[in-house]
Formats: C-alpha cells, structure tokens, sequence
C-alpha cells in the first residue's frame, strides 16, 4: 500500500504477480511476429551496380578539360553526377514506358535509391517492389536507360554493368527475430508497469505498517501463511515450527496487554470471511494452555461454525442449545484432553443467532466461564457482513482483529474497527495473518533458526 518502494519491495512485488510478466511477453512476442507476417506487406529489394570509367568516352578531354585533377577523382565525381541522372523524370519515365509500369514518376522515384558506394567508382541502383522479380526487372531496365541517355546527353560511353539485378526472395522490412525481440522488451516493459499500476491501485493491507498507518491498531502477532488443513492445530502438531513460536509471541503481547487488567473473556473476530480467524483462536487457545493456563475456546460463530471440523467432533449439541434451554453448562463443554483446552462447539445453526449471542443467558454463561477458565476465548463470525460480533461484546472484556495480509481493504478493517470500538469492548490490538512466506527473510530467519537449535 505504500507509496514508495525499496528494491527488495519491488523484486517480491513483481515475483508476486510474475504471472503477469510471463504472460504480457509471450503475447507481445506472438503478436510482433503475427503482425509481422500478417499485417505487413512484404517488400523486396534488387539491386544492380555500374562502374562508371573515366577513360572510355570519346569527348572525356572536354570534360575533363575545366578539372586539373586524376582521372580516378573525375570518376568519382562523375558517379555523383549520375546517381542523379538516374533518378531524373527523362529515365524514369523511359523506364515507366518500356516496362509499362502501372505507377507515376513520383511513385517510381519513392521506390529508388542511387548513390556511389563509398569513395570508389562504382554506382548503386536499388530498387523495392513488393513482387521481387519486378524489382529486378525495374533495376536492370533503369541502367540500360541510363546508359543510353548518358551516351545521348554527355556523348560519352564510360559506364558498365558489372553486376544485373536479380530477384531476391527475403523481403527487406520483414525481421521475425528482430520483430519478436521488441514484442518481447516491450512485453516485459507492459507486464512491469501492470503490475506497479495495480500494486498502487490496491487497497489490500499487507503489512504491519499498513495496519499501524491506516487502521490505528498497535500489531501483536504476525502470522505466516501455513497449510492449516494438513498441519491441523500447528502449535500441538509442530510445537518447533516458526508458526507456532509466532503464536507464542501473540500469547505474550496479549499477557503484556493485559498487566493490570486481568483480562479474561477475549473476543477474537476479522472484518471479512477467509482470514484464518478460527485457526487463530484455536492455536492461541493451545498455546494458552502449553503456558498452563486453563483455557476454553467458545465457538459462537452459528453461521458457519468450524471449531468442530477442526477438532473432529460431534456439534450437534453446543452453546446455541445451551441459550435456547439454559441447563447444566457443564454438559456443552467439550475436554480436549490432548490439547488441554475445552470447547464449547456452536450447535445446530439457530434462525436468530444475533438474538441468542445478546441475551441474559449468554451474560450468565460468559460470567460463570470467567469464573471457571484463566481465558475464555470466543469465536465470531466476520464483523462486516452481520452484527454477532458486536452484540457479544456487552459481556466481553477485550477483542482482537484478525486481518489477512492482501486478503481484505483498509474500508473493511477501518469500518470492522470502528463497529468494535462503538460498542465499548477494549481493542487489545491485530493480528496479521497469512502473510506469504514466498521470499520472506523474517520466516527462513525463523526456519533455520529452529533448524539448528533441533540438530
């Protein structure tokens, strides 16, 4: 989100979106040569030289009476003078005749080019047509023209084919390779500038300074992307993995925040679905506990419930049971004996959840478990779409916001943030979560580090 970049930024920034990149190229390149071969008409180039002899010409004294120089510089100058000749109207329009051409003196001069090559006595006449037999044929005609108006104007005979025009079948303003190597620069230079415009155009939140520079929250855990389906629990399953020390560094800013207020009910929600809010409660829970706190971990989100699947049991009876009937709570708290923790599941999903979550039933049940449990940690459902999260927060001491790294807009946090603050809970702080690990320094830092301290 910020503005300005450094060159680390702007490497994992353009390996992000490389996709882009990979794919403008390949476009670009495909269209140069397609344009190339398809669009462009092809056109041909034939050439013929003549050398121009000051020695064979039946007045040359005359001419070269008014030069006090060699006759190899009076050659020279005589290919100037006649790569002009050639393009005069007298012999274009000759050759237009003779060939019957279908083309003017003016088109017929765009297409020719007669000059010396280099210092020597030599003249160059090159002639394009899109058909490469016609060019040869225009070529070869214009010097037998040429010689002959020379004979007739300058009554010299000092000029000789050396070599004819032939056909040329490799069109002059065709390049496939040198085509395709622009489409393929500009191709890298559009899928660059794509992915910079739509870099300053996203309003994602990626890091803990976005959070800290647009929503406010002080960040007290950054959460790496994991497979959370195959690790399961990460904090149980993989107590040495980076993940899991970066819950443990959660658990500790929460103890840090809560110094003097003795905090215990904690209301962990997110601004939108998807942002790994449940896997969030249920690792913190666990981590809780291997700090031998007596936890419990209240599932309230009775919209989409996932506690359950996680843990692998039963949920056909839970706290939505419980507000509906109001008996002996004990009977709705799941132990999780290898965890450590208890569970209360959410129950079959009720028609008034937001109805259930805001009743006298639910304040005495949040009482009775603040009594029982060192935390009792609650998960909601997203606070933007429904109102569930905020109507528990009557009964609930402190909460914490769960945002995605580029999964949710600054609007949505902003407006999640403002939601909880209005209702009066205490906002301890955020928690950034799935940040990618793809070109991370802090998490290979973390990964080798618990590496070695295993060997």
């Amino acid at each position: 989100m910020g503005e300005e970049w450094n060159l680390l930024e702007l490497v994992q920034i353009v390996l992000k979106r490389k996709w882009i990149v990979v794919a403008t190229t390949i476009f670009a390149a495909i269209l140069a040569i397609l344009v190339t071969m398809v669009a462009i008409t092809p056109v041909y180039e034939s050439n013929t030289t003549l050398m121009v002899n000051s020695s064979k010409t039946s007045s040359l004294g005359d001419i070269a009476s008014g030069f006090d120089i060699g006759s190899i510089n009076l050659s020279q100058k005589l290919v100037v003078t006649y790569s002009e000749i050639v393009k005069s109207r007298i012999v274009l329009e000759a050759v237009i005749d003779k060939i019957e051409l279908d083309m003017t003196y003016n088109e017929l001069l765009e297409d020719i080019t007669s000059s010396p090559v280099g210092s020597t006595e030599i003249l160059k006449i090159s002639v394009k047509n899109t058909d490469p037999a016609m060019a040869s044929e225009i070529a070869n005609t214009i010097a037998d023209v040429f010689i002959k108006e020379v004979m007739r104007i300058l009554k010299v005979d000092n000029v000789e084919i050396i070599d004819e025009a032939i056909p040329i079948d490799h069109p002059v303003n065709i390049n496939l390779k040198f085509n395709g190597a622009i489409g393929f620069i500009v191709g890298i230079m559009t899928g660059l500038s794509i992915i910079l415009m739509l870099e300053m155009l996203d309003g994602t939140i990626k890091t803990s300074d976005d959070i800290e520079k647009h929503i406010g929250l002080p960040v007290i855990g950054s959460i790496f992307e994991f497979n959370s389906e195959s690790e399961g629990i990460i904090v149980h399953e993989n107590p040495k993995s980076p993940i899991s020390e970066a819950y443990r560094s959660l658990r500790t800013n929460i103890n840090f925040a809560n110094l003097d207020n003795n905090m215990k009910t904690i209301l962990i929600t997110s601004a939108t679905p998807g942002e790994g809010k449940t896997q969030t409660v249920m690792n913190l829970a666990v981590a809780m506990a291997q700090n031998d706190k007596k936890v419990i971990v209240v599932d309230c989100d009775m919209r989409k419930p996932r506690i359950h699947k996680i843990l692998n049991i039963s949920n056909t009876s839970g706290i939505a049971e419980y507000l509906m009937d109001g008996r002996n709570i004990d009977d709705y708290i799941n132990r999780m004996y290898n965890l450590d923790i208890d569970v209360m599941t959410s129950g079959k999903l009720p028609g008034n959840p937001s109805e259930l979550l805001q009743s006298n039933v639910m304040k005495k049940m949040v009482e009775f478990l603040e009594k029982k449990y060192d935390y009792v940690l609650f998960d909601s459902p997203p606070v933007v779409p429904v109102t569930d999260a905020v109507v528990m927060t009557r009964y609930i001491e402190g909460a914490i916001l769960v945002v995605a790294s580029g999964n949710v807009g600054v609007d949505m946090v902003k407006k999640a943030k403002k939601s909880l603050e209005f209702s009066g809970v205490k906002l301890i702080g955020s928690v950034l979560n799935i940040i990618p690990t793809n070109h991370s320094k802090g998490y290979n830092s973390y990964y080798y580090y618990y590496e070695e301290s295993e060997t």
